[in-house]
């Protein structure tokens, strides 16, 4: 079966990791589109604080609350858990089947996230690092 990506995923305004926009080589703004569009926009729920975005007061998720506590397993499976509650509401994702977290040291970890996405019977794994002390 062969699916328009843009269509099912969407196309939005490429930013940086920072939310910065993007400027393509021709001058204009870069777009994203597609798997790539899903990927940007888990990031940007990621990075949302839960309720502050005005026009969806459900959008983005709590983990600063987390970034204050020591990098423990009891915190990461939080911070964990508190990802994976997000992006579920995202409606292009169909399933979640997988989420941990890699402890590098006392002050950074990963979320590994493994996505089903809407479509498609292949899955992806979504990178979310954490810095203890902001994301």
């Amino acid at each position: 079966m062969s699916i328009n990506e843009n269509l099912l995923y969407g196309v939005d305004l490429r930013t940086s990791d920072q939310g910065e926009l993007i400027i393509d080589s021709s001058g204009d703004l870069a777009i994203v589109g597609g798997l790539d569009n899903l990927h940007a926009a888990i990031r940007r729920m990621l990075n949302t604080e839960h309720g502050s975005w005005f026009e969806e007061s459900k959008y983005g998720a709590n983990m600063n609350k987390y970034l204050s506590m020591p990098n423990t397993e009891t915190m990461r499976r939080a911070c964990g858990l508190e990802a994976k509650g997000s992006i579920s509401l995202d409606p292009r994702i169909a399933e979640i089947p997988l989420i941990k977290t890699i402890k590098f040291d006392d002050t950074r970890f990963d979320i590994e996230i493994t996505i089903t996405p809407i479509g498609v019977d292949s899955t992806f794994n979504f990178i979310y690092p954490i810095n203890i002390g902001g994301i």
